[in-house]
This record gives C-alpha cells, structure tokens and sequence, in this order.
C-alpha cells in the first residue's frame, strides 16, 4: 500500500508562511507511523507544511494519513476535500481532531 503522510501547512492568515522552506519541526508523531509503515513494508512519502498536488499524483497514494493542530485545521480540511474529489481515502489525527472531534467532522 502506498500511504502518504502530510503534516498540512497552516491556515492561520497571521502565521509565518513555511511555504517552500523546509521545516525544522516535523510532526513526529506522524513520522514515527510512516516509520511503523515502511518497516510494515508499505511504500511511504511524506510532505511537511506543503501540498504538493504534483508529487501527489506522481506518488499516487492508496491512503492520505494527516495531522492537524488548530491553526493547521484549515489546509487539513483542503486537502481531505482533495482526496475525496480525487477518491483517495484519508484519515486526520492530532491535537485539534483529538480535542473537538465533532465539530471538526461537521465542517
């Protein structure tokens, strides 16, 4: 199975934009699944504060695994649109999911 992991860029308008610049600061609890994964024999990628739709295609995932803290709940949510326009299951964990779970799926 092919799984992509996405730490999503933030959605706060007055956050520093990490756009194209490589973050210091990885989600590690979403590293340490894409760990869990490749040792499991699934083929991995992962993208941190950025979505590629290029690298997206060229990967073509089986599953969209993606975490979200509350500033980061908005470019979670874009991109979760994404896979379902494009028929590509995902799931969302973290912080904010874990914090307010019904009103998360609800929008």
């Amino acid at each position: 199975m092919r799984i992509l992991f996405i730490h999503p860029p933030s959605s706060h308008k007055d956050d520093i934009s990490l756009q194209g610049i490589k973050s210091s600061s990885p989600s590690l609890g979403l590293l340490q699944l894409a760990s869990i994964a490749r040792k499991e024999g699934h083929d991995v990628s992962f993208m941190d504060r950025v979505f590629d739709v290029k690298r997206f295609v060229e990967f073509n995932p089986d599953l969209v695994a993606l975490t979200a803290m509350t500033n980061e709940i908005g470019g979670a949510a874009s991109i979760a649109e994404f896979c379902r326009e494009v028929d590509v299951p995902n799931v969302l964990g973290g912080c904010h999911i874990t914090a307010d779970p019904y009103n998360t799926l609800i929008k």
